[in-house]
């Protein structure tokens, strides 16, 4: 029965920790969402075959804090963008594509950008780092 109850909890707890973001389906849609939760935007543009935006994927937005903090105070949108074939890219608004992935923007759900595009691969810390920042001055505007 005592370890029942341990497993239970465990599974509990476990299952209580996001282990992906929330992504949003598309830029729209992430602008849709972050206007009715009025939470900022985390826009990355993406490329499934670029060494740093596998390390980005794999290491920052793999970490269970930066997981926990967006889906808490953000709405998050990536979108994979090719540069060898541009048929197969997902939108990107103009103002948007900087011609280098990765790369990272937060905006507030009315386009207007909060914090300097973030170019190649941020560290974990330095990710929370740039959540905190840019959540406050989010809540500023």
């Amino acid at each position: 029965m005592f370890k029942n109850i341990i497993l239970m909890m465990i599974l509990i707890v476990s299952s209580s920790v996001a282990t992906e973001i929330n992504w949003a389906k598309d830029y729209n849609d992430g602008i849709i969402k972050a206007k009715k939760a009025d939470k900022p935007l985390l826009f990355i543009m993406s490329n499934k075959n670029c060494p740093p935006c596998k390390k980005l994927a794999r290491n920052t937005l793999g970490d269970s804090r930066v997981i926990k903090v967006l889906n808490k105070d953000f709405i998050s949108v990536i979108s994979y963008v090719s540069f060898t074939d541009p048929s197969v890219n997902d939108f990107v608004p103009k103002e948007l594509n900087t011609g280098v992935t990765p790369t990272l923007w937060f905006l507030v759900p009315n386009h207007d950008i909060i914090y300097s595009p973030i170019k190649g691969s941020p560290t974990a810390d330095m990710m929370l780092s740039m959540l905190e920042q840019v959540k406050a001055e989010g809540d500023k505007k």
